[in-house]
C-alpha cells in the first residue's frame, strides 16, 4: 500500500476544550470528564434504569439496574471513554471484551444499546444529563499493600486506586483478587466493602508496545490536515515516532516502558506545529501512557486528553530491533 493511499479519513479525538479550528470540526456537544448521564426503558414486565459516570482520565462507570416484580439484579461496568467520529460517537470498552458505541445526540443526550440479561435482546436507552455526584460501584481487581497503604488495581483497566485506611484493610493478608465496593473522589478511594475475595491470582496480561504498535502504521490529524504516523524502534525501550502530512515532517523521540509512553519535542517542533494550525499536537510531550482499543491506539496526557490514532495498514510490517 502506498503512503498516499493510506492517508484517508481518520480520527483524533481530544477529551477536552481546545482551539477554535479544532472546535469547527467538532460539531457535536464535546462530552467532559464529571459529567452523569442517566436513563431507563421498559421492555414487557422488564425494566431497566441506567447511570452513566464520564469521570476524568478517560474512565467510565456504567450502573445497571434490572427490575421485574420484586426481583432486580444491579451489574456495574467499567472501562474507558473516547469521543469518536468528530463527536458523533461516545465509544466505551475495556479489557474484558466490552465494546459500547453510543450516539450523540442534541442537547448532549446519549443513545446507548446496552447489554442486557438472561438472553434479552440488546436494547437502546436514552441517557440524559444530570447533576454530577462521584459514583459508588463494584470493581474486580487485584488488592496488595503498596509502602504503608493499599491499592486497588481495576482488572477491566489497569486504573489504580489510592484506598484510604480502614478497618476492611486491617486484617488482610495480600495480594488478593476481589470483588470490592468503592467510592472515590477527588483525594483518594474509600473500600466500602468486599464482596470476594482469592489468594489465586490471574496471569497478568504485559503490555508490549514493540508488537502492538510499532509493526503498524497509524492516522491521526495534524491541523486541518490526515498525517499518518509510524514508530520505528532503536531498542526495546526507545524510538522515533515520525508524523508525515501536508507541510508536515516531525520526528519525536518516545522512550516506552509497559504501559507508560514519554514523547519529546523541541521548540522548533512547536513552532512548525504552530505555523500549520496544528495546535492541539502540542499536547503530545505530554502524552504519559498507551493502550490499545481494537484497531486504535489511545495516546493519554497526564492533564486527561487523548489521542486515538487509526490503524491505518491491513498487515503489520515487520521491524529489526537494532542490538
Amino acid at each position: 500500500m502506498s503512503m498516499r493511499a493510506v492517508i484517508v479519513c481518520l480520527l483524533l479525538s481530544v477529551a477536552a476544550p481546545v482551539g477554535m479550528g479544532a472546535a469547527a470540526r467538532f460539531p457535536f456537544a464535546r462530552l467532559q470528564p464529571g459529567s452523569f448521564y442517566t436513563g431507563e426503558v421498559q421492555q414487557d414486565s422488564l425494566r431497566q434504569q441506567a447511570e452513566l459516570h464520564l469521570l476524568d482520565n478517560g474512565y467510565f462507570v456504567l450502573r445497571q439496574n434490572f427490575c421485574r416484580g420484586e426481583r432486580n439484579f444491579t451489574r456495574h461496568m467499567t472501562g474507558h471513554w473516547l469521543q469518536t467520529n468528530d463527536g458523533a460517537l461516545l465509544q466505551m470498552d475495556n479489557s474484558h471484551g466490552l465494546g459500547l458505541r453510543c450516539n450523540v445526540g442534541g442537547e448532549r443526550n446519549l443513545y446507548c444499546p446496552l447489554p442486557g440479561i438472561g438472553g434479552q435482546e440488546v436494547q437502546t436507552v436514552l441517557l440524559r444529563e444530570g447533576a454530577f455526584t462521584m459514583p459508588e460501584f463494584s470493581v474486580m481487581g487485584r488488592l496488595e499493600q503498596q509502602g504503608e497503604g493499599f491499592i486497588l488495581t481495576d482488572s477491566a483497566t489497569g486504573r489504580v486506586f489510592q484506598l484510604r485506611e480502614n478497618a476492611a484493610l486491617a486484617d488482610l493478608a495480600t495480594p488478593l483478587f476481589v470483588d470490592a465496593f468503592i467510592r472515590p473522589d477527588s483525594t483518594g478511594c474509600t473500600l466500602l466493602r468486599l464482596r470476594s475475595s482469592s489468594r489465586s491470582l490471574p496471569q497478568a496480561q504485559t503490555a508490549d508496545f514493540t508488537a502492538d504498535a510499532v509493526p503498524h502504521v497509524w492516522l491521526m490529524q495534524a491541523g486541518d490536515e490526515a498525517a499518518t504516523c509510524i514508530f520505528t524502534p532503536e531498542d526495546d525501550r526507545h524510538g522515533i515516532v515520525t508524523l508525515s502530512g501536508p507541510g508536515l515532517h516531525l520526528r519525536l523521540p518516545y522512550r516506552v516502558d509497559g504501559t507508560a509512553l514519554t514523547l519529546t519535542a523541541q521548540d522548533a517542533d512547536r513552532d512548525m506545529l504552530q505555523g500549520l494550525g496544528a495546535e492541539e499536537l502540542l499536547y503530545l510531550p505530554a502524552v504519559e501512557r498507551w493502550r490499545l482499543s481494537g484497531t486504535a491506539l489511545v495516546l493519554h496526557t497526564e492533564d486527561g486528553r487523548q489521542f486515538m490514532l487509526k490503524r491505518a495498514d491491513s498487515e503489520p510490517r515487520i521491524w529489526r530491533i537494532r542490538p
